[in-house]
């Protein structure tokens, strides 16, 4: 994650538990994880939420 590439859209909230568990939420609730992929680095997680947390072996 060394080289970070601007993307539209924005994260309220975001939790890093190691470099491969990313997680984000938006202004509107959606939840959002890093896939590290450059054609899609963020991926849509079904539900809702106004804060996120994620531990090193990636349990959110």
């Amino acid at each position: 994650m060394a080289d970070w590439k601007q993307i539209s859209g924005g994260l309220t909230t975001i939790s890093v538990g190691s470099r491969t568990h990313v997680w984000g939420v938006n202004s509107s609730g959606q939840i959002y994880r890093y896939t590290g992929h450059d054609a899609n680095p963020w991926i849509g997680i079904p539900g809702r939420a106004v804060d996120i947390g994620v531990a090193a072996d990636g349990t959110v």
